[in-house]
């Protein structure tokens, strides 16, 4: 059995002491597994059977349902609090609602750990933003930000609607419409130019909402809980 990376993105109860986990794994995906007997007061193991741990885990079985053999953690846990914590469940929840099971996409893998560890000592939106645009691009829902709807190069000073599944199309409508120079420097991840991040949090917002189906994401409620007024 080999060893493979792996996250927790959600774990529920299962039998009398057991676990049933959704793990987004470095070698196979994502996949489902039970981990046998680590609700048992004398585990050693429950307290890394979390999310945002690290580990490496050995997998067995066939079908939708494996079984985790071994488990250990390979670094210390990534900690996440308030804003960033909401912001960690909701990278979890993105994986979970777009990811096909079993479908390995190292650099998927490598950019949500990337962007977990951007979150540790405060808000990091470039990475949200970074993890969001590398998504739609690996499971193919690429934002096309570099041509029109007839191919040609954007004009800077143009401004653009931008929908899913269609090419950026020349409007006169300045207000829902993102500037030509916007989108080629977002195309560049160029995330300090002016109207950039602006532009990608609005582009991803529309892109997950539309291949989502509308889905209400529980990390967002969650943001929008720690942002009510007191």
């Amino acid at each position: 059995m080999n060893w493979t990376n792996a996250y927790i993105l959600h774990r529920y109860a299962f039998e009398d002491s057991g676990l049933l986990v959704k793990l987004w794994t470095q070698q196979q995906g994502l996949v489902s597994a039970v981990i046998k007997g680590v609700r048992k007061v004398k585990s050693k193991r429950s307290g890394i059977c979390q999310p945002f741990v690290p580990l490496q885990v050995t997998l067995s079985g066939r079908g939708d349902v494996l079984t985790v053999r071994q488990l250990e953690t390979c670094r210390a846990a990534i900690m996440l609090s308030g804003d960033a914590l909401a912001i960690g469940f909701y990278l979890n929840e993105l994986l979970l609602t777009f990811v096909h099971p079993h479908h390995v996409i190292p650099d998927l893998f490598a950019a949500y750990e990337q962007a977990l560890l951007a979150q540790q000592s405060s808000v990091n939106s470039v990475a949200l933003r970074q993890f969001e645009m590398t998504l739609m691009h690996e499971i193919g829902y690429d934002l096309v930000l570099d041509h029109d709807e007839h191919g040609n190069a954007l004009t800077p000073e143009g401004y653009y609607l931008c929908q899913p599944e269609c090419l950026p199309r020349l409007t006169l409508d300045t207000q829902q419409g993102i500037r030509g120079d916007i989108l080629q420097a977002l195309a560049q991840q160029q995330w300090h130019y002016g109207g950039v991040m602006q532009a990608a949090k609005q582009l991803c917002r529309t892109w997950i909402a539309h291949y989502s189906h509308g889905k209400t994401f529980q990390s967002r409620q969650l943001w929008k809980t720690l942002h009510e007024p007191r």
